[in-house]
């Protein structure tokens, strides 16, 4: 295996680990459970990521981080707006 090939697989796997708190969440309507501090610890680390990783043009960074950047803005969302009569 090259090491793009490495990198890819990489990628896909930390977005893959990032979707089920992101589905749970989303289908929860809330993010109780999580601390205000981790999910901008996170905004803040995969937004600076991304700009290292688009300066860099590395396309599986651009991947990983866009697609957990993505994932942790819903996050977010979910814990600033609950849905209402959320479970």
């Amino acid at each position: 295996m090259t090491a793009a090939i490495l990198g890819w697989i990489g990628s896909i796997a930390f977005m893959i680990c990032n979707l089920p708190q992101a589905y749970l969440i989303y289908k929860q309507g809330h993010a109780k459970g999580l601390h205000i501090h981790t999910i901008m610890l996170y905004l803040i680390a995969c937004s600076l990521s991304l700009i290292y990783a688009l300066d860099a043009m590395a396309p599986t960074l651009i991947f990983n981080f866009s697609t957990t950047l993505i994932l942790w803005v819903v996050i977010a969302f979910y814990k600033v707006c609950p849905r209402k009569h959320s479970d």
